[in-house]
């Protein structure tokens, strides 16, 4: 999410909220120190879009979560080794949503560190649950899916 940080010119700095904590230059060239996390949530979004997490994920993760299981029993009654597909689709999705959200709450730099330092998603994970709890369930329901349907694929 991007944020706009008041200088002392009048201007507002659009700041993202992997910034927090940082030191960054107004367009008056004053440098601006960005607040921390909790005090950025405070500041008005630029996108006008609300930053209390509850109102943040709507009912879209739930219809994916209900949709997905679904499939699952729809599939596993056709026969249970279509589970195997089904659940690596919904591991990949839940990856690929984390990774989504990694990127959207941080700078490109830091989000590529993030994505790619060993130990750093589960860092954020933990910092930013009340966000992160939805992609990193529907990867773990893609893998008891994957895990259910295993031995039903085995000759």
């Amino acid at each position: 999410m991007e944020y706009a940080v008041p200088c002392d010119c009048g201007r507002s700095l659009i700041v993202r909220a992997g910034d927090a904590g940082a030191t960054k230059s107004c367009d008056c060239g004053k440098q601006l120190r960005i607040p921390p996390l909790s005090v950025l949530r405070e500041l008005p979004n630029v996108h006008g879009d609300s930053t209390d997490a509850r109102s943040r994920g709507g009912h879209s993760g739930v219809i994916l979560f209900v949709a997905t299981i679904a499939v699952a029993m729809l599939a596993s009654l056709q026969s249970p080794a279509l589970l195997v597909p089904i659940g690596f689709l919904t591991f990949i999705v839940g990856r690929v949503w984390f990774a989504m959200q990694i990127l959207r709450e941080m700078a490109p730099p830091n989000a590529l560190m993030v994505l790619f330092v060993p130990f750093m998603p589960t860092i954020f994970f933990f910092q930013r649950l009340d966000i992160t709890w939805k992609p990193f369930v529907y990867g773990i329901m893609g893998i008891i899916m994957l895990m259910i349907g295993l031995p039903a694929s085995q000759p």
